[in-house]
């Protein structure tokens, strides 16, 4: 992996918070980490404070820690999540992430200027999950020309998986 940016890297949250007595206090409840979330501006700035999700199979929802800029940790409890068993909330493997999100973000942008050439980002969600046993960064941008462009990546080896570019406008009308 790359060197890490800064103290708001995302892996450096997730160690800050699972050493943290907010994260201790909540361990019982903890199966496996599920996910990390970021919200990205126009610039691909972070929006957001990096959002690190834990799933709790019984109760069948998310516990999200976020690290906030006075490095303050806040903690949300989804609802149940209801999800039918094919759509399970896999385990994500951080052992099996080779591909940081700096290296993510250039994917991403590279693929924009190649394949999207005339869709700017207007914002963009990060997801670092899993999925059918694969680490992905799942990247979803919303563009100046009213469509999102999803992005796909393997996060084991930088593959792109997966992208397409749908419109807003015709979302609802299927």
């Amino acid at each position: 992996m790359q060197e890490k940016e800064d103290s708001t890297d995302a892996f450096d949250c997730y160690d800050r918070i699972t050493k943290s007595p907010e994260f201790a206090g909540k361990k019982d409840k903890i199966d496996y980490l599920a996910h990390f979330f970021v919200m990205l501006d126009s610039k691909f700035q972070k929006l957001s404070n990096w959002q690190i999700g834990f799933y709790n199979k019984k109760e069948d929802l998310v516990i999200v820690f976020e690290l906030t800029q006075d490095s303050s940790i806040k903690m949300t409890e989804s609802k149940p999540l209801k999800l039918k068993e094919q759509h399970i909330v896999e385990e994500l493997s951080l052992n099996e992430v080779k591909i940081n999100f700096e290296t993510a973000l250039e994917n991403l942008k590279k693929i924009m200027n190649e394949k999207y050439p005339g869709n700017f980002p207007m914002k963009t969600m990060v997801l670092l999950q899993e999925k059918e046993k694969i680490p992905i960064w799942n990247l979803t941008v919303v563009t100046n020309t009213y469509n999102t462009l999803n992005v796909k990546l393997d996060a084991k080896t930088g593959k792109v998986i997966d992208h397409s570019l749908s419109s807003l406008l015709s979302w609802g009308t299927k």
